[in-house]
């Protein structure tokens, strides 16, 4: 990876870069549908021989739909267009009284671009919903309105026309950045070598920011034509810009994981909650702001550059009208089943070491283990007073955290 400075940068970005948006919109979304029964796995894998068969790596042809080799830890993918339908065997119904009752994967459902493009409303909660359901049962799921949707991931997009990567400052960047992720990555372009983008945080994390080169990797996947169409629908008037340079501004958001009120599961979507997320993204995760030296950084200027797409996504969606989206850390410790079973397993084997150690023939009791535990260290009773005042001060403190 090259390490590049603002020499290699000679045009930062300024407050003369005139912007256009060129699309605003959810790129691809990933939802999970809590499904208990292998119904649907049956149906798509009796045109499979086994988990060997060599068709599935080109696809069997099912219909219109393709199966084919399945990932996310799931068997079989079934693709209509840019969809795609990740099934298991391994679900509730399956696993239930066995060790591993409450891990059922449900079914995994990848929606594409193109498709949202089409058939995905998302001003409108009754219309978004109808549109998926209508797809599930294409997918021979019965009845889909019937079982939780998780909202397990959304790709919001901004796509900027004016703008290219390679104008972009990465000392400004480096320096400039305020957020709750910090480690950063840059790549260049093999056959130019000009910067084609960035990405600040993990796939690992609630949320990943990317800005890369949307003609340049539109091109490379051989979509330019089906984004070229997205644009000029979206009115982009090309006569104006000097170069087509259009940089995207990207944001993978793991709702579910992250606990975002209001977009967990699709029954709570709304388009203010998804406007609230963008607000939270962009001035509560993360933002490009001046770095100044002898300014705390919660004084940082905004970047003009952020500025300037706050800007636009105002002005596509108005975003300034309502609020920013809270999490729901729930960081009050889960007295649960697993964590029972733990200690148990614990304090038991204490037990019997004790007797064990002493020559006895049978553990000895609870009072006796517990005694000794203590000896070698300070009072359970101190332990505990120690362990509840942590605890109490992380519940406090994820509390103020999204004050």
């Amino acid at each position: 990876m090259l390490i590049r400075t603002d020499a290699d940068n000679p045009r930062p970005v300024s407050r003369g870069l005139k912007l256009q948006p060129a699309f605003l919109g959810v790129d691809s979304l990933y939802l999970v549908i809590e499904y208990p029964s292998q119904d649907v796995f049956d149906y798509w894998s009796r045109s499979v021989n086994d988990n060997q068969d060599r068709r599935l790596h080109e696809g069997i042809p099912h219909g219109d739909m393709l199966i084919r080799t399945g990932a996310h830890g799931y068997k079989l993918c079934v693709r209509s267009g840019d969809n795609r339908l990740y099934i298991t065997n391994r679900v509730e119904d399956v696993l239930h009284n066995t060790p591993h009752t409450g891990q059922g994967m449900g079914i995994l459902l990848q929606l594409g671009t193109k498709w949202l493009r089409q058939n995905a409303d998302f001003t409108s909660y009754e219309a978004l919903s109808a549109s998926i359901f209508a797809l599930l049962r294409e997918y021979k799921v019965d009845e889909p309105e019937c079982y939780p949707i998780r909202i397990n991931r959304i790709d919001i997009a901004l796509d900027v026309l004016g703008l290219s990567t390679n104008d972009i400052s990465i000392d400004e960047w480096r320096r400039g950045w305020i957020g709750r992720a910090s480690g950063k990555y840059f790549y260049d372009d093999n056959t130019t070598g000009n910067l084609s983008g960035f990405v600040i945080g993990s796939s690992k994390g609630a949320v990943r920011f990317k800005i890369y080169d949307k003609i340049l990797e539109s091109t490379k996947t051989n979509d330019i034509g089906f984004w070229l169409s997205v644009w000029i629908q979206q009115g982009l008037n090309f006569s104006q810009a000097n170069d087509l340079n259009i940089a995207r501004f990207e944001w993978t958001v793991k709702p579910h994981n992250a606990k975002f009120l209001g977009m967990r599961y699709l029954e709570e979507y709304t388009f203010d909650g998804l406007k609230e997320l963008i607000n939270y993204l962009t001035q509560k995760w993360g933002r490009l702001c001046i770095a100044q030296a002898s300014v705390p950084k919660s004084r940082w200027m905004i970047h003009p550059l952020w500025q300037q797409i706050r800007r636009l996504m105002i002005e596509e969606w108005d975003i300034d009208h309502v609020g920013i989206t809270q999490r729901d850390y729930h960081t009050i410790p889960d007295v649960n089943p697993a964590y029972l079973k733990s200690v148990a397993g614990w304090i038991a084997g204490l037990m019997a070491r004790i007797a064990i150690a002493k020559g006895e023939d049978a553990p000895v009791d609870v009072y006796e283990a517990i005694l000794l535990a203590q000896s070698e260290t300070k009072p359970i009773k101190q332990k505990a007073q120690e362990r509840f005042e942590i605890l109490s001060r992380l519940v406090t403190k994820a509390v103020d955290d999204e004050q």
